[in-house]
């Protein structure tokens, strides 16, 4: 019977004291001075077996096939999918196995692996599917790849997002409102409404007494509604004083730009976007470009 090749016992110090002459040997250098018994001396194939580390005391496990000196991938573990903005995003732990290079992800529309299709690698523990069809359902699979091909992960499935929500047109003054609903958005995504405009306003001219009365101040702001109650609103940005009018009275140029925010809660919610004058009879008519978008 052939003697089986053992590694070095780390807690036998002649036994690293062996090791360590070695080293020095090939290394060009000797601490054990000359004329000592040739036989001594550690061999090239000693050495190998003391790195190598066959037997018990063998560095830690890798996963390695003895037999075939294979290093075999794990199955996939911690798989999870959510929604991103226009994609999904699958998630995983990171395999330990030396030999890893990369995990394959691959989807289907159905739960089954045989339906399933390759959509890319990643050399990470993430990646971002934006290939997907709104309002969708897709089941996802991945295998790690290194020395040979682990086995496939369990489906990980979810419903991508229904299309983004986008409306744009004008609002034209004044207290003219158009609604927006919210209650179809998948993400719960907030509402932006990005709108502009010119409004002239007057003074107000009192005939009978031949006098101006207060300013207006701005003229046209514009709020937005959920469920009847204000949640963010904006007034002109600048304005500036032009030459007065026939009777006297001061005409204003004004200058609107704003960015309306809002993130609703969960559930079904009716925004309204409109806008609002000051003084209504001495206020032109005016128009306020917008476009709102979410979900």
């Amino acid at each position: 019977m052939s003697r089986r090749d053992k590694a070095i016992d780390p807690r036998d110090p002649r036994a690293l004291d062996k090791c360590v002459a070695a080293i020095n040997e090939f290394s060009g250098f000797s601490l054990r001075g000359k004329g000592r018994d040739e036989r001594e001396r550690p061999s090239r194939r000693d050495v190998e077996k003391m790195i190598i580390g066959f037997g018990k005391y063998g560095g830690r496990s890798s996963g390695r096939d003895s037999s075939t000196g294979a290093d075999s991938s794990p199955a996939p573990s911690g798989v999870s999918v959510s929604l991103v903005r226009g994609g999904v995003l699958i998630s995983w732990s990171f395999p330990l196995n030396e030999s890893h290079r990369h995990t394959e992800v691959w989807r289907a529309t159905t739960d089954s692996l045989t339906e399933a299709t390759r959509i890319g690698i990643s050399g990470g523990s993430q990646f971002i599917d934006m290939a997907v069809d709104p309002a969708t359902d897709y089941y996802y699979f991945l295998r790690h790849v290194g020395d040979s091909s682990g086995p496939f992960s369990s489906s990980a499935a979810i419903k991508s997002a229904a299309d983004p929500f986008f409306q744009s047109g004008v609002l034209v003054g004044p207290d003219v409102g158009i609604a927006i609903d919210t209650s179809g958005w998948q993400n719960g995504g907030r509402v932006e409404v990005e709108f502009s405009g010119v409004f002239q306003s007057y003074t107000e001219w009192d005939a009978t007494n031949s006098v101006l009365k207060a300013e207006t101040g701005d003229a046209v702001y514009v709020q937005l509604l959920r469920d009847g109650s204000v949640v963010a609103s904006a007034t002109p940005t600048q304005h500036q004083t032009s030459n007065t009018g026939p009777n006297g009275e001061k005409r204003y140029i004004h200058q609107l730009n704003a960015l309306l925010t809002d993130t609703p809660p969960e559930g079904s919610n009716i925004y309204t976007l409109r806008t609002v004058r000051i003084y209504p009879a001495n206020s032109d008519s005016y128009s306020v470009q917008y476009k709102v978008s979410g979900g």
